[in-house]
């Protein structure tokens, strides 16, 4: 879990909780649902439950649950379970009962240190006897302080899995009483206590494996001994990212160790822990692995929060999915050759080589519990999709999955959300036994930060069509017949019951698995090869039938079935590199990694051959299969590709390919006359991933003084990117080469490249000309890059010149550029300006927001506070500014010494990164936009007034980040065409405005109300910049939160 919204604290009274519980009895469910509004989305608004008629009741109250929630058509909620039977509802499971299992939290965070509950949380087990879809019955089958915050859940058999960091925890219940008999280890030293980041629940695959996964704070794995675990390909298993975050007793034990992994990964072990793998890797706070009976895998992850850019994937095994730099750990926001303008594929590195695409970016939000849905009760929609949780938005929603290429892409569709409350947080999505499902609500109007604001109050909602009951089947498991009929079951825990019943059995079983193998329903085929894979001394049978399976699906099954076998598996993937399916053949790929074959590189150029230069997930595929043996794979494509290499696939080959000779390859593609400048930096960046050699070296030097393109764009590009690459150039010794490289920095003055170059070769001489890219290009990459250059040799009298000198508008572009660069180093650059009464105020204004961009900067202004040394007539600046900061800590301690800006009503605005994962109503937000006077400045789709931005298209311009900022202190950013003049007049009349137009004779000024004024020049007394936007600086004093969210909301909207 991640930052999630805050909202206004609901209301809690005697007279709610006094009334929940006397209505608890009332079992009654969502009248029947007769209508849709135009999303195609049922809203409950006018089908409330019996309860919600009590209209006096706060929002918070269970009473209102189900008027809150709107639902796909088709579909009816039930409130199974509420506070107090429940509190703070995590994640889930379902037994092969039909009982609930649930987390039921209340020690989180620092309400643990609180000792909130002694006892310990708990397990929980509900239970609807009645089939009215209301729990009737709740027992706790473990409580202790060792469960406090649980974030995993899974009930196999008679077992029952808990993830708790740092600790998985296996409870087995021998005598079926609902009580544990036995607790185990199955994993330790798995992240901090308590840590969000950290270990996920499991999943029980089609295969009888564990499916798992971690976040990126979970750090490193060991066994129940305390012994880290050793993985497929003999590595420990941690993240080589996180030894800075890691305890001291664990960096000093892996601070020379050897790892591949980044972040997050996924894993997949046996029941007791062994044969362990990781089977994706760099990802950041994935939560939970579902995975479908084909074996496909599938995940949701959280980006670095504010910055809309939560994903969908679909798991490659042994996939990087870039969320760090692969080579340097870099995160995604340092800067990179080539990398894309949209945020949402910088954030994962998508444009570079070795990293496995995204399916789909869903936003802003906090993903959580997820699984694949492969029941029929359902609208048919739902089947054989992902089903999974979004927290911050309070949204269940499933991506409609279709086949593109070797991969997928999708659309999603909601089935459930919290239109109406936004406290509303469903954590986890289990599948019932009879096809319904059921949703935990931790319900809260924050979520994560470790924060919790409502510690008594949860909610489950069982979701199925319109006046469905639940009724539950019944199951034979003591026959082979009737295990089948359970391995039927949409429910993962009577179909590892079943599983291990039906593996135990062996050839016992197999004329029924036949039989369900030979049905028509591809998803129980599937289920039945995995066990018939199983049988002893039978398995290479059924994967030889099934790798001539007409459903690729199976065909796919079949390798994956193959794999995990011990048996030569090469004859099978000669059978199958010419298949038709690119998802079969991207399987092909992906087994040839595991693989120790001298026949390994001949099978790869055969799969090579097939791509299209187009299906990036096929080419990733490639690459894995490839990994550890490019060199040889490498030459024995080349010699069957001939001058293929050269076309647009094998262009794409040779981009993705580590082989020794690759970076000669790529300079010949460079040099193409056909490769324009955008593709020569993605060609450029792959040589980062080449491994360093004198032989790449040499091939840099070549792009440098041998290039065909002399004189030109390109080849300033080309060469000056291969000069920084360059490792043990000497360019001061051949003045020749000197010369070479004065002319390059002559031509690519101004680039990154420029800057980039002017320090790695301490290159003095140019150092002035690095405050003129700070001056001229401030709000760029560039300017940061020549800051920081200027701050690492030292030359802060050179900035300070320009931030203190008599040019005021120098000087606040120097302010603007030391903030955008975010170092701390700037800080008594910006504090002793700050201080300084004889600058400008605007320059001091400046230089405060610049403070406040860095955690340290802004301590240094609350230090001032602290001491009685701040200005009173600028603390309402660092209020604003510390609204617009995403440091939590510092807004809370800002709060005390600083006036944060009020909304109406005069209450607190929240902190933004709780306003950032607000979910508003458009629609009203529109209404907020017009009563607001915002369409007096503004206009959106043909209506308004013209006088600030077009705002018609802003929503695929500008975040939720810079809208609210440019709403709370709109001053602290102006755009070069809206800033304000002041016009004096001979008649002593002023004019102010933008300036739209000036030439010798005539300056044209718009002012207020779109009205454009002609000046004569000769007219003018004195033209003076404004340093304050156009835009009122007190707008949120007008609106409420929500209708401040609202309007937030409406101008995202607008495409």
């Amino acid at each position: 879990m991640t930052s999630l919204l805050a909202s206004h604290k609901g209301l809690s009274s005697c007279f709610s909780l006094i009334l929940f519980i006397a209505m608890i009895s009332i079992k009654c469910t969502v009248v029947t649902k007769t209508s849709s509004d135009s999303s195609g989305v049922i809203s409950s608004r006018n089908n409330i439950h019996t309860l919600n008629q009590i209209s006096d009741a706060p929002l918070n109250d269970p009473s209102r649950a189900l008027a809150n929630i709107d639902l796909y058509p088709g579909l009816e909620a039930t409130l199974f379970s509420s506070e107090p039977m429940i509190i703070n509802p995590v994640n889930l499971d379902i037994d092969h009962r039909g009982r609930i299992w649930v987390c039921d939290v209340v020690n989180y965070r620092h309400r643990a240190t609180e000792n909130k509950r002694p006892e310990g949380d708990r397990i929980l087990i509900l239970e609807d006897y009645d089939g009215d879809g209301i729990a009737d019955t709740s027992k706790v089958f473990y409580q202790g302080r060792d469960i406090d915050a649980p974030l995993g859940l899974a009930v196999i058999g008679n077992k029952v899995i808990v993830t708790v960091a740092p600790n998985v925890i296996v409870f087995t219940d021998e005598d079926g009483d609902d009580k544990p008999d036995k607790k185990e280890l199955l994993f330790t030293k798995t992240g901090p206590v308590q840590a969000a980041h950290s270990t996920h629940s499991f999943s029980f695959g089609p295969d009888g494996k564990l499916y798992w996964n971690m976040g990126n704070g979970g750090f490193h794995i060991h066994d129940a001994d305390g012994k880290s675990v050793i993985d497929q390909w003999g590595f420990e298993v941690f993240g080589k990212d996180a030894l800075g975050r890691m305890s001291e007793d664990s960096f000093e034990k892996y601070k020379y160790g050897i790892s591949p992994y980044y972040g997050g990964m996924v894993f997949r072990c046996d029941l007791d822990g062994s044969s362990f793998e990781v089977l994706g890797h760099n990802f950041r706070n994935i939560y939970e692995v579902a995975v479908d009976s084909y074996g496909n895998l599938w995940q949701s992850d959280n980006d670095d929060d504010g910055h809309a850019a939560c994903r969908f994937n679909f798991v490659l095994e042994f996939g990087n999915y870039g969320y760090k730099d692969e080579i340097t750990g870099a995160g995604w926001q340092n800067f990179r050759t080539g990398w894309d303008d949209s945020i949402e594929k910088r954030h994962w590195h998508q444009n570079d080589p070795g990293v496995v695409p995204n399916i789909i970016i869903t936003g802003g939000g906090s993903p959580t519990g997820i699984t694949v849905y492969e029941g029929r009760l359902l609208p048919e929609i739902f089947w054989d999709n992902v089903i999974y949780c979004d927290a911050g938005p309070g949204v269940v929603w499933s991506p409609q999955l279709k086949k593109y290429g070797a991969g997928y892409k999708a659309e999603i569709v909601n089935l459930f959300k919290g239109e109406r409350d936004k406290s509303i947080r469903p954590i986890d999505v289990a599948v019932a036994p009879d096809g319904s499902i059921f949703i935990s609500d931790w319900y809260d109007p924050v979520l994560g930060w470790s924060r919790q604001e409502e510690p008594d109050r949860g909610r489950i909602f069982r979701i199925a069509p319109v006046g469905n009951k639940y009724i539950l089947p019944e199951y034979d498991f003591t026959s082979a017949e009737g295990t089948i009929e359970a391995l039927k079951s949409p429910n993962h825990s009577v179909r590892s019951i079943a599983w291990n019943s039906l593996h135990n059995m062996q050839s016992e079983a197999e004329s029924e698995l036949v039989k369900l193998f030979n049905s028509g329903n591809p998803r129980f085929k599937a289920r039945a090869l995995w066990l018939l894979s199983k049988i002893q001394k039978k398995g290479d049978k059924y994967i030889t039938i099934a790798s001539k399976d007409p459903d690729e699906n199976i065909r796919i099954t079949a390798i994956r079935a193959a794999r995990q076998l011990d048996t030569d598996i090469i004859p099978l993937l000669k059978s199958m590199v010419t298949d038709v399916s690119p998802h079969v053949r991207r399987e092909c790929a992906i087994a040839l990694r595991e693989i120790k074959s001298k026949e390994v590189p001949k099978l790869w150029t055969e799969l090579a051959l097939k791509h299209d230069g187009q299906d990036r997930w096929y080419l990733e595929a490639l690459g894995i299969g490839a990994e550890g043996r490019w060199d040889s794979i490498f030459a024995e494509w080349l010699a069957s590709v001939g001058d293929g290499w050269n076309e647009k696939s094998g262009r794409d080959i040779i981009w993705r390919s580590r082989a020794i000779n690759t970076s000669e390859y790529l300079m010949k593609i460079i040099n193409s006359s056909d490769v324009s400048l955008e593709d020569t930096a993605r060609y450029l960046r792959a040589f980062d991933f080449q491994r360093d050699s004198p032989y790449k070296m040499n091939i840099l030097k070549k792009l440098v003084l041998e290039s065909p393109n002399k004189g030109s764009p390109k080849h300033t590009f080309v060469a000056t990117e291969a000069l920084i690459r360059i490792d043990d150039f000497d360019i001061h010794s051949n003045q020749k080469v000197r010369n070479s490289i004065n002319d390059l920095l002559t031509n690519a003055e101004g680039s990154v490249q420029f800057t980039k170059l002017v320090k790695k070769y301490e290159l003095t001489e140019y150092y002035p000309s690095l405050m003129t890219i700070v001056i001229k290009k401030m709000n760029t990459q560039e300017s940061i890059s020549a800051i920081k250059v200027l701050l690492d040799a030292n030359l802060n009298e050179i900035i300070k010149e320009f931030l203190t000198g008599s040019d005021t508008d120098i000087a606040l572009k120097t302010a603007i550029a030391l903030g955008n660069a975010r170092d701390s180093r700037n800080i008594s650059l910006l504090k002793s300006a700050f201080i300084n009464n004889k600058l400008p105020r605007a320059v001091r204004e400046q230089s405060v927001r610049a403070l406040v961009q860095t955690p340290r900067g802004g301590l240094e202004l609350i230090k001032l506070a602290k001491e009685g040394n701040f200005p009173e007539s600028y603390k309402d600046i660092v209020g604003k500014a510390m609204s617009n900061s995403m440091n939590v800590a510092m807004h809370a301690d800002a709060a005390k010494y600083f006036p944060l800006p009020p909304t109406k009503n005069n209450n607190s605005l929240p902190g933004m990164t709780e306003l950032l994962v607000y979910v508003g109503n458009p629609e009203n937000g529109k209404m907020v936009f017009e009563t607001s006077g915002c369409n007096n400045c503004h206009v959106v789709n043909g209506e308004g007034i013209d006088f600030g931005p077009n705002l018609s298209k802003a929503g695929n311009k500008l975040s939720k980040l810079a809208f609210y900022q440019s709403i709370i202190d709109p001053s602290a950013g102006i755009a070069p065409s809206y800033k304000q003049y002041s016009i004096e007049l001979k008649n002593n009349e002023e004019i102010v405005g933008f300036i739209i137009s000036e030439t010798s004779d005539v300056l044209k000024i718009k002012s207020e109300g779109g009205i454009i004024t002609d000046v004569n020049q000769t007219d003018i007394v004195t033209k003076k910049e404004l340093s304050i936007s156009a835009m009122p600086s007190n707008l949120q004093y007008l609106m409420s939160v929500d209708e401040l969210v609202d309007l937030v909301e409406f101008m995202i909207s607008l495409k």
